[in-house]
């Protein structure tokens, strides 16, 4: 639902849900935390996704997120590591592309 443009409200209320059924679920933590970063709540969403990348580690998703979030946060140095290492764990993903590109933009 986010991807696409639709109420972001209605998606972030389900990805609560979601996380609330299966709180141990790096997935929905994820998606929850991408759902934080589209509200605009960086903070919460980092914080969710910290704890979550400690214990998975080699996960593109929660690396390109965090980037993201640390982007928006003003934290370049970690944006950058973030975004490099998501896009080292996905060759040849969309994952890599967005990115790829994220750096780029970071320069």
């Amino acid at each position: 639902m986010m991807e696409r443009g639709q109420d972001i409200d209605v998606a972030l209320s389900l990805a609560e849900a979601a996380h609330r059924g299966l709180p141990n679920s790096p997935n929905t933590a994820d998606t929850l935390a991408w759902a934080y970063y589209k509200k605009g709540t960086y903070g919460t969403a980092r914080d969710l996704l910290e704890g979550v990348e400690k214990d998975n580690p080699n996960n593109p998703s929660i690396e390109y997120h965090l980037g993201m979030i640390y982007n928006k946060l003003g934290d370049k140095t970690d944006a950058i590591t973030h975004l490099k290492r998501a896009s080292s764990l996905a060759p040849n993903t969309q994952t890599q592309k967005d990115a790829d590109q994220a750096l780029h933009t970071l320069g």
